[in-house]
């Protein structure tokens, strides 16, 4: 183990004799102090979060992840072309033990730039919040600057619903020859629709189940979240409104709560409830009546959940930052993956690459969803198969895999929403992203380090 805390040091020191870490940490405050001052927001506590904390953790996450993958492509590629990775494994350290301290190093420099930056941020909050109005002040500190759980009603179909529609298309003309793929996708969407919409005159309830927080949240404030469609919403008329009038309360009706106010469509919106409205079961019945000429459309992943509170600002906002080193830790792995066997400017081409490609979700989604990079003729419903179909699909599947299991955790959307980021997200993205997908990029990494002849690589340099 001294050999490999070896390691971490001299990569620790590398890093700041090359005046790479200052001048990243210096970059960073000066950034994050003038960014607030940069980017005007109207007043109110969303906008002041969306400017200084979203905007702030984003330029943080991308300035790092452009630094872990310039130090972790040069460290392993330059001592390699330098000689200096001779005289190392010349000692009585296995190389495998080298790829992981300098993976270590760069995890723990990039610990201590987010720890500041954190910092920062936190401090520009606290400072900046003063110029809020005095209810805007109040809903920063109500809404946003807490760790709020949220409940929302289960799927309201299952796989024995799905089957039914799926046997009640197929027997429709038209559909009989149409693949179960194809039908269950029309099946769930059609199940969506008839649990999403509500027309014009007619009532659409929601029995959200808070029986297992019913202890924790007796007493204390909650707030319903809601967002719906209109069909006619126009984008091009502002502050266009539209009636509602939700009643929240307890399924026997003893305890009821109405909230009659105009919203605008394609919103959020946020209104607080009364406490203890659930019942002994700890149901809590929502009900929304559409008094409008137009259909209304509550979509079943964000359209409506009730959100309780569960803690502080300052330890969910630590816990974020340990997801976003989670992310960083893993572009660690897979810099160094790739300087194992490339130079330092082919490797951080090639992960800079890698990045825009899985940034690019929607597309592998629909390619692989497709079977095909050449597309479907949606006309026809035929598929143009190609000889890199049969490379490039499977490899599409393992991005997406990927890309779905480092996204799964969204710590900046969950910190400007005031929602948790529990520490079962942060160990699941632990475990997920650093130990799974990170740690495949040290198998692969070290084996190929292992094998390397760094003799015959100086002499090509």
């Amino acid at each position: 183990m001294k050999g490999l805390f070896a390691i971490v040091k001299l990569t620790v020191q590398s890093a700041v004799r090359m005046r790479l870490i200052p001048a990243v940490g210096g970059a960073l405050i000066l950034l994050l102090a003038l960014l607030p001052f940069l980017i005007e927001h109207n007043g109110t506590a969303e906008m002041f979060t969306q400017v200084v904390m979203t905007y702030s953790l984003a330029v943080v996450t991308f300035m790092l992840g452009l630094t872990t993958v310039w130090l972790a492509c040069g460290t392993m590629a330059r001592d390699i072309g330098d000689a200096h990775m001779q005289v190392v494994a010349t000692k009585p350290v296995a190389r495998w033990q080298i790829w992981l301290g300098k993976w270590a190093g760069i995890v723990l420099l990039n610990a201590a730039l987010l720890a500041l930056s954190g910092g920062v941020i936190a401090g520009m909050i606290q400072w900046r919040a003063k110029e809020l109005p005095p209810e805007q002040r109040q809903v920063l500190h109500r809404e946003i600057l807490v760790a709020r759980g949220s409940v929302k009603e289960a799927l309201p179909y299952g796989e024995s619903e799905i089957g039914a529609r799926m046997n009640s298309l197929r027997k429709l003309p038209g559909w009989s020859d149409t693949s179960d793929s194809l039908l269950r996708q029309e099946a769930v969407a059609s199940l969506k629709r008839a649990n999403e919409l509500v027309p014009p005159g007619r009532l659409i309830k929601w029995d959200l189940d808070l029986s297992s927080v019913a202890d924790r949240i007796k007493d204390q404030p909650l707030h319903l979240r809601v967002r719906f469609f209109s069909s006619d919403f126009q984008p091009t008329v502002t502050n266009m409104t539209m009636q509602t009038d939700f009643e929240v309360g307890s399924p026997d009706r003893s305890r009821q709560f109405t909230y009659d106010r105009p919203m605008a469509p394609e919103s959020f919106h946020e209104f607080p409830i009364r406490p203890n409205l659930y019942n002994d079961k700890g149901i809590l019945r929502v009900s929304f009546a559409n008094h409008n000429r137009a259909t209304v459309l509550f979509p079943l992943e964000d359209g409506l959940e009730v959100l309780y509170p569960e803690g502080g600002f300052a330890l969910n906002f630590t816990r974020a930052l340990g997801v976003i080193l989670c992310w960083l830790s893993l572009l660690a792995a897979v810099g160094l993956c790739g300087a194992s066997f490339l130079s330092f400017p082919v490797a951080a081409f090639l992960v800079f690459t890698l990045l825009i490609v899985m940034s690019s979700g929607n597309l592998i989604s629909e390619i692989v969803t497709e079977g095909t990079i050449s597309g479907v003729d949606h006309e026809t419903g035929q598929k143009s198969f190609g000889y890199l179909d049969w490379l490039l699909v499977p490899l599409f599947k393992l991005l997406l895999f990927v890309v779905n299991g480092v996204q799964s955790v969204s710590p900046i959307d969950a910190l400007s929403a005031g929602r948790t980021v529990s520490w079962g997200q942060l160990f699941g993205a632990f475990a997920r992203i650093t130990l799974v997908f990170g740690g495949l990029f040290f198998l692969l990494g070290s084996i190929i380090f292992t094998r390397r002849e760094l003799a015959t690589a100086q002499s090509h340099q």
